[in-house]
């Protein structure tokens, strides 16, 4: 009388990384440990150069802060997908927005707070830094992602050079879309 059984709806089998599933947690663990400390590498590079030019010139360093930020993208997704190991999709993409998301608040901001000297932390200087960094990651990164010059690249020059049909298809595939990359550039 009275044993309770939980029951939960299984996985779908196209969100589970079949090719995965042998892997250790404690594998799993450390790939994920070395990309997190890959990314808080950059993050200190990124420190490093925003305090060496603060006092210089804020509008290169607001274009630093923003240029790493797109390099992030590229950086974390590259990291995501190819260094750690998830078993199942979703887990995968949720990994990436939020390492992602957490970066980018991290580099633009937090960064910005420790490289300003401590009488100028709520400064109209460096107010006005951090508006600059979101306007050039709300309207300049994204331009970079619409004009693609990359796959006009490949279409306009490679393809034409290629000999078969099937190998100058591959330079009009489109660019990989992730959605966990466009929600950590709303935030």
């Amino acid at each position: 009388s009275g044993n309770k059984v939980l029951v939960s709806e299984a996985e779908r089998p196209q969100n589970i990384s079949w090719e995965n599933l042998h892997v250790s947690s404690f594998e799993k663990l450390l790939r994920l440990l070395l990309s997190v400390g890959l990314i808080m590498l950059i993050l200190l590079i990124s420190l490093a150069v925003t305090d060496t030019f603060f006092e210089e010139s804020s509008i290169f360093c607001a274009i630093f802060i923003s240029v790493v930020n797109f390099l992030l993208n590229i950086l974390v997704k590259f990291l995501t997908k190819n260094l750690e190991i998830h078993t199942m999709k979703n887990a995968q993409q949720i990994s990436l927005m939020l390492k992602l998301t957490i970066a980018k608040c991290i580099n633009s901001t937090i960064i910005l707070y420790l490289a300003s000297p401590f009488e100028k932390v709520m400064g109209e200087e460096m107010l006005s830094q951090v508006v600059m960094i979101l306007l050039i990651d709300a309207f300049f990164l994204p331009a970079l992602e619409v004009f693609d010059l990359k796959g006009k690249f490949q279409r306009k020059l490679f393809a034409p050079l290629e000999i078969t049909q099937i190998d100058m298809n591959q330079h009009f595939i489109g660019k990989e879309w992730d959605l966990s990359v466009r929600y950590s550039e709303i935030l």
